[in-house]
């Protein structure tokens, strides 16, 4: 008779035990699984109930013929097309090209009322020492310029599809999927063209300037009227950037009565606000597509990852659309801050049904952003027909209704409280015009505090200001 040793019971009892709870554990993760299943199929239905499909392809907008489209422009295909869309042709492209990071440093902050340091920007551009302790601006956009040169052709380009193709649309994929390099590459663009329209304007090129301004806002189009809840929040960082040498061309007298008729005209195209609700149901859809921005840890069942996906959006982390009043074009604040208590107590539980809410959260930012964008556009149409107004009779109106009908078709409204955009003629002939912004509280037109970015500003108002004195 075989003898084993006295050990061997305990292991057979041990693999038994293993054996059962493997098999109980892998029994919960298929019921989890199960359980998850159905009721993502009863959230489903629930978005196609409400006519927001879970479905990306019911978002894309009617694809715009390349020979009418400014991003079916060679210049811009090789980035945005679908030969772009590994980002191996943008990573070659920005490989060594004469735009450090450090340039957006030097760029001007019109909403703080800074003009561009010329003298900075050259030294930046070049990673030199700047040409003097107090150099001639117009030496120091002379040099600009200069080492810009490189990437001339491009931006020429980009000026010359704006001009030629009558619309922007960034190319979209099935899927909701983003060409890589492609924010790089409108952050890139836009700042470029910025710092070179700055120095031309410097220098009295203004007709150049006003070409490269055109480009900028045309650029920018392609962002605002694009379904994706980031290229809304891109517009505007994008936007901020391409005001900059439009409100130092307005400061100096620059512009025409025909060209900012045409930027005006351009600028009641864009409407972040009233995309926001589709946008947001765009990116829901694409990220229920793409199985989210983020990925679910190992243990996961894949059942309760589905349930995340669902409390994530229910819970308004991903966008509250009752934040958003697509029709007066406004946010609501104490909506934005009641999501985003209720989300501030998710992240500290310890629920693995909040998993994503607690790493990927949008609720405050976003609608921010977006009233942002909306105030920029907003604030830079008016500037426009206010200076209109004023080159046609000498003076700035007494109020904005005076420019209804004959130079703006109405008065915009604040993005936070709905109200029409402040505005006041000052004793010295100038005005101040501006959105109470995002403490919604009015400053009676004061501005943030230097340094700090429109949407994380809690002082100061959203201001058309002017230039603060160095």
């Amino acid at each position: 008779m075989k003898i084993f040793p006295p050990w061997t019971p305990v292991l057979r009892r041990a693999a038994i035990a293993l054996a059962a709870g493997a098999t109980i554990v892998a029994a919960a993760y298929v019921e989890e699984d199960l359980r998850g299943e159905r009721a993502f199929r009863r959230f489903e239905k629930e978005c196609a109930a409400e006519g927001k499909p879970l479905d990306y392809a019911s978002y894309k907008p009617v694809p715009v013929p390349d020979d009418r489209n400014m991003f079916g422009a060679p210049v811009l295909a090789r980035f945005f097309g679908p030969t772009g869309l590994d980002g191996r042709a943008w990573a070659a492209f920005d490989r060594g090209k004469p735009l450090p990071s450090d340039m957006l440093k030097t760029l001007g902050h019109w909403q703080w009322g800074q003009r561009t340091d010329l003298a900075a920007a050259y030294a930046a551009l070049k990673q030199a020492p700047q040409p003097g302790p107090e150099p001639d601006p117009k030496v120091a956009a002379a040099l600009i310029l200069d080492s810009l040169r490189e990437i001339q052709p491009d931006l020429d380009a980009l000026r010359g599809a704006a001009r030629e193709r009558p619309e922007s649309q960034i190319p979209f994929y099935a899927d909701g999927s983003l060409a890589r390099g492609s924010f790089s590459a409108l952050r890139f663009f836009t700042a470029a063209l910025a710092l070179r329209a700055v120095a031309e304007v410097e220098l009295g090129r203004n007709d150049d300037a006003f070409g490269d301004v055109y480009a900028l806002f045309r650029y920018v189009e392609g962002t605002v009227t694009f379904p994706s809840h980031m290229h809304l929040a891109m517009s505007d960082v994008m936007g901020i950037l391409a005001v900059q040498p439009f409100w130092e061309g307005c400061e100096s007298g620059a512009w025409s009565e025909s060209q900012l008729k045409a930027v005006q005209d351009l600028l009641s195209r864009f409407h972040p606000l009233r995309e926001a609700p589709a946008a947001f149901a765009a990116y829901r859809a694409a990220a229920v597509g793409l199985g989210s921005n983020s990925r679910p840890p190992l243990w996961m069942p894949s059942g309760w990852w589905k349930l995340n996906i669902i409390a994530f959006f229910r819970s308004g982390a991903g966008g509250d659309p009752s934040a958003f009043d697509p029709v007066l074009e406004r946010i609501h604040l104490d909506r934005i801050d009641r999501v985003q208590a209720l989300l501030d107590a998710e992240r500290r539980s310890r629920s693995p049904f909040t998993w994503l809410i607690r790493r990927d959260a949008l609720a405050r930012r976003l609608p921010i952003y977006f009233a942002s964008a909306q105030t920029c556009f907003a604030l830079t149409r008016t500037a426009c027909a206010l200076e209109r107004y004023r080159l046609r009779l000498g003076e700035y109106p007494g109020s904005l209704s005076a420019l209804v009908p004959g130079v703006l078709e109405s008065v915009p409204l604040d993005a936070i409280d709905g109200a029409p955009l402040r505005y006041a003629r000052t004793g010295d002939g100038h005005f101040t015009l501006y959105s109470i912004g995002p403490n919604g509280v009015d400053d009676h037109g004061a501005l943030p505090k230097p340094g700090e970015p429109w949407w994380r500003s809690g002082e100061g108002d959203w201001a058309w200001p002017r230039p603060v004195r160095q």
